[in-house]
Formats: C-alpha cells, sequence, structure tokens
C-alpha cells in the first residue's frame, strides 16, 4: 500500500480513474530507421526523464512527414512521461517547448487529466519511492523489464483536497527548479573545464619542445 499513514480524509483512486493513460507507438510505426541525423522532430525516449524534467531530445529525432503520421503521439504541455521498459518507473512532465515532440515506444502519456487531481501533484506522488517500487513490482519479469497501460493504471494514488494537493506540488516544484538550475550550472561548469584545460594543456601537448611521443616516455616519477 502507498502512503499509508496519510491523514484519513485523503481518499483512494487509481490511476486510471485520475488520468487518460496511452502508451507509445508500436514499433512499426516508429521503427528504429525512423531516426535520423537531420530529423526536425524530437522523439523522447526514457533516458531522457530526468529529475521529473524531459531533457533535450533533439538528437534522436524524426523527419517532419514523419511526425505528421504520429500526431496521436504529440505532446502537450502538463502531459506526465513514465518509462514502461527497462529502468521502468522514472517520470517526468512536459514543458511548453517541447509541445508537439513525440514520444517513444517505451513510454506511457498521462494526459487528459480529471478535474479533482492536480497534475503537479501526480508527478510528485509518482516519483515516490514506493510508488516506483509498487511499479517495479508488478512488471513483467523478462529481459527486459516492461509494464503494462492495464497494470500502470491499477496503481493506487492517495488524494489529498484540491488546496492540500496544490500546497504540496508547489513546495516540491519549488525544489525541483532548484535542482534543475544546480545541474545547468553543473553542466556549464563541466563544459568550460573542458574548454579550458583544451586551451591550457591541449596547446602544451601538440606543441610542447620535449613532448613525448607516448605515455611510456613520461620520465619516471620520484618522490622524497
Amino acid at each position: 500500500m502507498l502512503i499509508d499513514t496519510a491523514p484519513d480524509d485523503w481518499a483512494w483512486r487509481s490511476l486510471g480513474e485520475l488520468c487518460e493513460l496511452q502508451a507509445g507507438p508500436s514499433p512499426s510505426l516508429l521503427p528504429k530507421d525512423a531516426y535520423v541525423p537531420d530529423g526536425v522532430v524530437p522523439v523522447v525516449q526514457p533516458k531522457h526523464l530526468r529529475d521529473r524534467w524531459v531533457a533535450d531530445a533533439r538528437g534522436t529525432a524524426v523527419p517532419y512527414d514523419k511526425a505528421q503520421r504520429l500526431l496521436r503521439f504529440a505532446l502537450r504541455e502538463g502531459d506526465i512521461l513514465c518509462a514502461r521498459t527497462g529502468t521502468v518507473g522514472p517520470v517526468a512532465h512536459v514543458r511548453a517547448g517541447q509541445v508537439g515532440w513525440l514520444f517513444g515506444s517505451n513510454l506511457i502519456r498521462l494526459h487528459r487529466f480529471a478535474p479533482e487531481v492536480c497534475p503537479a501533484y501526480l508527478l510528485a506522488y509518482l516519483s515516490l519511492s514506493r510508488a516506483t517500487e509498487w511499479i517495479k513490482s508488478r512488471s513483467e519479469k523478462t529481459t527486459v523489464p516492461s509494464i503494462s497501460k492495464a497494470d500502470l493504471q491499477t496503481l493506487p494514488v492517495r488524494l489529498p483536497a484540491w488546496s492540500e494537493q496544490k500546497r504540496i506540488a508547489g513546495a516540491l516544484g519549488a525544489l525541483d527548479e532548484q535542482v534543475a538550475r544546480h545541474v545547468e550550472v553543473a553542466r556549464a561548469a563541466t563544459r568550460l573545464h573542458k574548454g579550458l584545460a583544451d586551451q591550457l594543456l591541449g596547446l602544451v601537448a601538440l606543441h610542447g619542445p620535449t613532448a613525448p611521443s607516448s605515455a611510456d616516455t613520461f620520465p619516471e616519477r620520484t618522490f622524497r
């Protein structure tokens, strides 16, 4: 059972009662050869679901005409994506800049939410370790773990009043914003480090007057 210590006035609902679930396109509709280097419409994969955000998926894209034939899998702002194969359980929400992207075969979309549920609260709830454990426990025990849409929609959700959902979602969403900013700062620092290292050390290695031809020619280090 999930969140069994919540207040008594929090209702139990199944995930399927709170939103519609849609599985990604079958491999026949979106085969591997549909992805091309010059594709213009990104396709979100499980690897792009990071810390409840959808990361840049422009590296896996399909041509515009192919995307037009898959419009029923086009993302809308506020959709929630859930990985259903491989590392099942990670979730992320779709932002405004990702509207029109597609979601891939290994994802399930949660959308068309019921009036009584706040999507941001549902995102937070699905991120709980106990929710992830529930999903994993019901995944098919095959070479590649997977959970079906039918099984996922039975996931029990503890639902407080709307005002409490908004309060919880607001507090956790603010922390997610902080995490996203810190991650971007870390990535920028990593890029800066690489660029600076290339400038400071790359030229020395390439143009130094006594640059060794291989690692074996470095002088042996002595210690005192």
